[in-house]
């Protein structure tokens, strides 16, 4: 061996001082050659290093730093002979050795080490190298001692047999790799499949609190925690809490740890692990660890999203906060999209007032009757048990339902006695009216049958369109007892209001042939309600907030 052999500065600079673990042959947590490199050790007490025969180059122990490139004869007897190699540099009192890494069929990488031929009388050229290395003669000494005795002889012997050996396990290695690797896949796919889901259920409609359910439900069977949680905090609405599996602390005490952690609460997900063992968080023994996420409406907090106490793991990581902060982006984004949703509903609300407006303009006999059939019509809705959404429709339909008059004269909607057949056939255009007025508004779209049809009877005598039965669509069916029992319980120019009785009396009779039965028994299921609803309506000076 060559002075320059053993010389420190053909070496990457050092950046710390020796590792004792990793001179003493202790495991790494690096690639299979690496893990190869331990293996040798770990079986025949010799320091070993991953060796490039290409560049020469050892790596992977600190120990290389006494010898980081082999020299070239050394490298040579390397390339040519057969593993395991033994060489013995006599000059320089150090030998050689180098044994083959499983999988590597180029044998371009060796698991290669080297040692004094008497670890107990190290040679001055070894000493020079490790002063040179910068280390301690204390460090020099740990290492050589952390070497245990195998004579030179039967150092080819023993290095085959530890080759067999290691040889032999990557089987079972890769094995346990592809294991961990599955279990990986697992993992993921379990992820995006919960992205996956939680997209694709972004419906406008889909309340926050039912769509922050289904979240940490589903958080909760693709993460190894012990409970998951989501607190929403909007200041136009009220705290919501869901949670799934067992949370070490209650609402409260959630959201009292979540404010304590707001300031580091960003844009970014949270980690925190071993709370348990800190003073601050002695009044909660049981929350060993936690990861949360803070939901954003613009630059606001409106929530967090959180999961506590890992399972088979004593710490949550990275991709536990990267899942967490994607469906607090999820949730995020669909409370802006409810935001953005409720402003267009607004303006579409505003535009439906001012036609009302001025539909009751041109007819004041009949002012306030949308907005009375529009309340009735609802609470006819909600008795059928329809959908929060159809009720709205339904609402917002039985609000507009006249406004084809807009386009009847005004002598034919004012006019206090019986309407000639020319001029009923006149007002009768009015639900098409209606229907052509509204058929370009695009957001409109859903509410046109009931515009068009609530003139329509159960037996086919209505119009415009003569549908029969379940021909005519529910919504109008809805809106035709509706409409029907306000215009006979209102004043009109040639007549009184009924008496409830007598519009009851009605309804029954009407029920099957002018009107659905099934809509007549709703009525009847909420008559008080209906008629509560009907007179606080033409008592209050002020058309009702939708």
């Amino acid at each position: 061996m060559t002075q320059a052999a053993l010389h420190w500065n053909e070496a990457p600079p050092r950046s710390d001082e020796p590792d004792l673990a990793v001179l003493t042959g202790a495991r790494s947590h690096s690639s299979l050659p690496t893990d190869t490199a331990a293996a040798y050790a770990q079986l025949t007490g010799l320091p070993f290093a991953l060796g490039d025969l290409t560049s020469g180059m050892l790596t992977y122990a600190a120990f290389v730093d006494l010898c980081p490139i082999l020299p070239p004869d050394i490298l040579d007897a390397f390339r040519c002979g057969k593993s395991p190699h033994v060489v013995v540099d006599r000059e320089r009192d150090i030998v050689y050795y180098g044994v083959r890494v499983p999988g590597e069929s180029t044998c371009e990488k060796l698991a290669i080490g080297f040692m004094p031929c008497d670890p107990e009388a190290p040679s001055a050229a070894l000493r020079s190298a490790a002063e040179q290395a910068g280390w301690s003669r204390d460090d020099l000494n740990r290492w050589l001692e952390s070497i245990d005795p195998v004579s030179v002889e039967s150092l080819p012997r023993f290095l085959r047999l530890a080759e067999m050996q290691v040889c032999a396990a990557p089987d079972a290695r890769h094995t346990r790799q592809l294991e961990e690797l599955a279990g990986q896949l697992d993992v993921a796919y379990e992820e995006i499949s919960l992205l996956h889901d939680l997209s694709r259920n972004l419906r406008v409609s889909l309340d926050p609190g039912e769509l922050a359910q289904t979240c940490v439900h589903r958080l909760h069977q693709a993460l190894n925690a012990e409970g998951c949680g989501i607190l929403l905090v909007r200041r136009d609405a009220p705290v919501r809490f869901v949670s799934d599996g067992n949370l070490p602390c209650d609402e409260a005490e959630l959201q009292r740890l979540l404010d304590g952690a707001s300031t580091q609460l960003g844009r970014r997900p949270l980690v925190r692990n071993h709370v348990d063992r800190t003073t601050a968080d002695a009044e909660r023994p049981d929350l060993r660890n936690f990861v949360a996420a803070a939901i954003l409406e613009g630059e606001s907090t409106v929530g967090w999203i959180i999961a506590c106490n890992s399972i088979g793991y004593d710490e949550f990581g990275s991709v536990e906060a990267n899942l967490l902060n994607s469906i607090a982006l999820i949730l995020s984004t669909h409370l802006h999209n409810l935001q953005l949703f409720q402003q267009q509903d607004d303006l579409l609300v505003a535009f439906v007032r001012s036609l009302v407006s001025s539909l009751d303009a041109k007819d004041s006999y009949t002012r306030g009757h949308s907005e009375r059939v529009a309340l009735v019509a609802r609470r006819l809705a909600v008795q059928l048990e329809l959908p929060q959404s159809e009720q709205e429709d339904i609402h917002l339909a039985a609000l507009l339902h006249d406004i084809g008059k807009i386009g009847v004269e005004d002598a034919i909607l004012g006019k206090p006695g019986r309407l000639t057949e020319a001029e009923f056939r006149k007002l009768r255009l009015h639900p098409v009216i209606g229907h052509d007025i509204l058929s370009g508004l695009k957001n409109l779209q859903h509410i046109l049958p009931g515009v068009r049809s609530h003139h329509e009877s159960y037996d086919g005598t209505g119009y415009p369109d003569k549908l029969v039965g379940d021909q005519i669509p529910l919504m109008a069916r809805i809106l035709a007892v509706a409409d029907a029992f306000d215009a006979m319980g209102s004043d009109r120019p040639y007549r009184g209001g009924m008496p409830l009785e007598q519009i009851e009396r009605i309804l029954v009779e009407g029920a099957g042939t002018q009107w659905d039965a099934r809509v007549i028994r709703a009525y009847f299921a909420a008559r008080e309600d209906i008629r509560r609803i009907w007179e606080n309506c033409r008592e209050s000076a002020e058309p009702r907030a939708l």
